[in-house]
């Protein structure tokens, strides 16, 4: 007969990863422990049934059209899509498989096959397919959101936030502005990151709060991380994610952003834990505002640095003779050749890659 210690081994590993999971993908309600009550459901939650609703719509549609006309590339698309809202990305990646059979050069089509490919954890194949959709003329904004997704998953966190942006511009989104958030915390600006939650927390979404904890998490300040998990979920559950969210800050960029979105936390050995990074609270000044001139980075050349310090002695009012040996006189500027910049050669950046496990 086994004992209650029996079960401390790989199972309660498992169960431990699941429950860590369970926190990341947002399936346990991340709220202050005074509006736990049973309450109506928040602005957020109601857009997001609301979200869910129309795309089961949808889909009840598009698959009465299938039913009437098997290669109905337009069915076949809206069914994708709303396969990928309701989160069934395998069947999606099969509804949206043979929307590119019926219309092979279809930009739509490749963006909806992208977002399938980076919630089904393959970055890069989705990357393939946003550029193959941007190439045959679909707009940017169907796939900017899950592009920048995709470019976190792979450790390109300055390209990822450029998308977040520039999908921010074009259509405010509560889910883009958290990816958003925790690419900053996940590039070391934890507190730009929580900044950008302040509106969602301030309305009690159960997303921001999650990804607050994660920012908290990743920027090694594990106290307020576990004062949040402590205060908002049930003391088992809670005791079972602590050890997986204190060691976040352990992980590479690549890999906080598995972990964050997708709870795939990696086993084996992980890296040092970096030093904690502060989080400020107050509400950052205006883009506009310059940063003062203390703040300024000191762009003199070396020398004059030193000098200013006191490294180098002053300069001497006389400089040292120097013989120049004259050159023939130019040609009149009305004959000389423009003048052309250099060129300089600029190497592409590696994109940080997941380290195996």
């Amino acid at each position: 007969m086994k004992t209650r210690g029996a079960h401390t081994g790989p199972g309660r590993v498992r169960h431990g990863a699941a429950a860590f999971a369970a926190l990341l993908l947002g399936a346990t309600a991340l709220v202050p422990a005074a509006s736990a009550q049973v309450t109506p459901p928040d602005a957020a939650t109601r857009m997001a049934m609301e979200k869910r609703t129309a795309a089961r719509t949808l889909l009840s549609s598009a698959l009465a059209r299938i039913a009437a006309n098997s290669t109905d590339g337009a069915a076949l698309l809206d069914a994708g899509r709303a396969s990928v809202e309701l989160e069934d990305y395998r069947a999606a990646l099969g509804f949206l498989t043979r929307a590119e059979q019926a219309n092979p050069r279809d930009g739509a089509v490749k963006a909806a096959m992208g977002s399938a490919m980076v919630h089904m954890e393959n970055p890069t194949r989705a990357l393939d397919y946003f550029g193959e959709a941007q190439l045959l003329g679909a707009p940017e904004r169907l796939f900017l959101a899950d592009r920048g997704l995709a470019r976190d998953l792979l450790g390109q966190q300055d390209a990822a936030q450029r998308d977040y942006q520039l999908a921010l511009s074009l259509a405010p989104n509560d889910e883009t502005l958290r990816r958003y958030a925790l690419s900053l915390g996940i590039a070391g600006e934890a507190d730009r990151g929580v900044q950008l939650l302040a509106g969602q927390l301030r309305a009690q979404d159960r997303g921001a709060w999650r990804m607050r904890a994660m920012i908290l998490a990743i920027a090694g300040r594990n106290g307020e991380a576990t004062e949040i998990v402590n205060a908002t979920m049930p003391p088992q559950l809670a005791q079972n994610i602590l050890p997986y969210l204190t060691q976040m800050n352990r992980l590479n960029p690549a890999q906080q952003a598995a972990a964050a979105h997708f709870g795939r936390f990696p086993s084996g050995n992980l890296g040092p834990p970096r030093s904690p990074v502060q989080v400020a609270a107050a509400t950052p000044p205006p883009a506009a505002t310059p940063a003062p001139a203390s703040a300024r980075p000191d762009r003199r050349r070396p020398s004059e640095r030193e000098r200013a310090r006191g490294t180098l002695p002053p300069a001497t009012a006389t400089p040292p003779a120097v013989t120049v040996r004259r050159q023939p006189d130019p040609p009149p500027p009305a004959a000389m050749p423009p003048r052309q910049p250099p060129t300089v050669q600029v190497a592409a950046a590696t994109p940080i890659r997941p380290a195996p496990t």
